[in-house]
């Protein structure tokens, strides 16, 4: 190894030997020795910070990144290096193309807050970004390139989301009288909240009756979500089986096909006062956001809410106070 390569790509963890022994003379950028300065310099730097950098150079606009920002690409980090960026996410370049369009040619640096990108990495998923993009200057004083430096804020968006939805659940709750009021407040305050949970659907079960009844408007085809399900024989959510199950995943299979946006899965929690059914609440996950743990939390708190509020109402005085299996709620695959 060359004492300029070293002075430039040494050290860096995996991606500065990535680097060292990558054939950078069959890219627009050739070889190390011939790199502008400038360039050299940005990617030392990149190496050696603990945080996510990545650089842009030249009218291709070619991908080098360290570390930090290889765990922030998931799978598409193993192949990257060295390729145009927008071939590496073509799926961002409609909104990411114009901001290194006005690094490159109007000198302009661009900072996002917060930013919501669709992207695939391991699948195709909705992100949270803040980052920064800023021209870089060549040899000859024009712009040559463009760092790229930021943070994912994915989990900390998602996060405060499922906090408002909470947040509404509880206010609209809380004046309600009846169960009857309950049940529309909860459906109408999951329902309003699209972005963290596309689609959700509330089911009223009587004690003594093998029936459960919808809360609030459904979704059409009501094949999907019918007005009433007997749940004393194998349905669509599998009532039968969640009713003696903490919860229930179900993979809805063709039955995707007809929910837009796209879902893959859906959950299905009984809510209890004491041995009896309630209600059963159904949400569904897009197929761009997995059912995951998180999941699992947002319910455990969402669940027993809905069941408390009902025990409160005057409706229901002598009842026993709800108790939700989502308290602690484990995933069942159907």
């Amino acid at each position: 190894m060359t004492q300029l390569i070293e002075s430039v790509l040494g050290g860096g963890g995996e991606m500065g030997a990535r680097m060292r022994a990558f054939d950078w003379s069959a890219t627009p950028l050739g070889p190390v020795e011939q790199w502008p300065q400038s360039l050299r310099v940005c990617v030392r730097i990149a190496l050696d910070s603990a945080h996510p950098m990545s650089i842009v150079w030249g009218p291709d606009l070619i991908l080098l990144y360290n570390d930090e920002n290889r765990a922030m690409f998931g799978a598409k980090g193993a192949t990257a290096l060295g390729h145009r960026i927008r071939d590496v996410f073509p799926e961002m370049w409609e909104y990411t193309g114009p901001i290194y369009e006005k690094a490159m040619r109007q000198r302009q640096a661009t900072v996002l807050a917060d930013q919501e990108l669709w992207l695939t990495r391991d699948f195709f998923e909705e992100g949270f970004y803040t980052v920064s993009f800023s021209p870089i200057p060549d040899d000859s004083g024009h712009v040559g390139g463009v760092f790229v430096t930021g943070i994912e804020t994915t989990g900390r968006v998602i996060g405060e989301r499922r906090l408002q939805v909470i947040h509404d659940l509880a206010s609209r709750t809380a004046e309600a009288r009846y169960q009857d009021e309950v049940w529309r407040a909860s459906a109408a305050a999951l329902g309003e909240h699209r972005h963290t949970i596309p689609f959700s659907f509330l089911y009223a079960c009587r004690p003594g009756e093998g029936n459960a009844s919808r809360i609030g408007p459904g979704v059409e085809p009501h094949t999907l979500d019918p007005p009433v399900i007997d749940c004393t024989r194998q349905n669509l959510w599998g009532f039968d089986i969640a009713l003696a199950k903490e919860g229930l995943v179900i993979d809805l299979g063709e039955r995707a096909s007809l929910m837009q946006p796209p879902m893959s899965r859906c959950l299905s929690v009984p809510l209890a006062a004491g041995d009896h059914l309630v209600g059963v609440l159904t949400l569904y996950a897009a197929e761009h956001a997995p059912l995951d743990a998180q999941h699992g939390r947002l319910l455990q708190i969402v669940t027993p809410h809905v069941a408390q509020a009902l025990a409160a109402a005057s409706d229901a005085p002598s009842r026993p106070a709800p108790k939700s299996s989502g308290r602690d709620l484990r995933l069942v695959a159907s």
